[in-house]
């Protein structure tokens, strides 16, 4: 479950990479919630995503 988890979020990380969206420069740590096995991929992007906006709006 780790590992599918772990491979989900570099595969939308490399998703938002290759997108208009910006990351801010920096070392990422991501900590993953209990639940977040039983999320989409798309859930997931989406919570991901969130998170990254909040990030580049800071």
């Amino acid at each position: 479950v780790r590992n599918r988890l772990r491979r989900r979020l570099r595969a939308i990380f490399v998703e938002i990479d290759r997108s208009a969206r910006v990351l801010p420069a920096g070392d990422y740590l991501v900590r993953v919630r209990p639940g977040a096995s039983d999320l989409s991929f798309d859930e997931l992007r989406h919570h991901l995503a969130e998170a990254i906006d909040e990030l580049s709006n800071d």
